[in-house]
């Protein structure tokens, strides 16, 4: 059942369950580790869509060293290995239903989250004082490339599969 479950989704699993595996660590880490120790304050770049100057200088400005010790090392290296597992799996799925240019979204969502990653451990590592204003505005930036990266994956996936169940051209795994 799950077998027919997985070829009639197309899923790459192998590379899907990597990326699942990273972000359940990743996850734990963020919400059972860090954010007890920054007041449950959602870090920065969880944000969805992004957030305001105003609210990264207050988040900045009351994160214990504790908090920020755990972002910039164990989820830093965690939020390393995920994007490219989750754009692994992204680029395989779309390309499972046929997507045209299936690797721009996917290898632009891993880009940018790496960057904003390493512009984030910057601004962190510099603290108790507080980054640029215009370092800050990047990182806003590049969380919301991001975030528009990885809708514009899902949004290609569902045109893959309505294109495909349209035009009858769905192929057997």
């Amino acid at each position: 059942m799950i077998a027919a479950l997985l070829a009639t989704l197309r899923l790459p699993w192998k590379a899907a369950l990597l990326a699942l595996v990273l972000y359940a660590a990743l996850m734990g880490v963020i919400l059972f580790w860090q954010m007890p120790h920054a007041a449950g304050a959602l870090p920065l770049d969880l944000r969805f869509p992004t957030y305001s100057l105003a609210a990264a200088e207050e988040y900045l400005w009351r994160l214990p060293p504790v908090a920020r010790d755990i972002l910039v090392t164990w989820v830093f290296w965690l939020d390393t290995a995920f994007p490219p597992a989750l754009g692994l799996a992204l680029i395989l799925w779309l390309r499972n239903w046929r997507v045209p240019g299936a690797e721009a979204a996917p290898v632009t969502y891993v880009c940018a989250d790496w960057a904003e990653n390493l512009v984030t451990r910057r601004i962190l590592t510099d603290l108790p004082s507080l980054p640029d204003l215009a370092f800050l505005q990047v990182a806003q930036s590049l969380t919301l490339v991001k975030y528009l990266a990885l809708l514009s994956s899902v949004a290609l996936l569902i045109w893959g599969v309505v294109r495909e169940g349209r035009h009858g051209q769905g192929r057997q795994s």
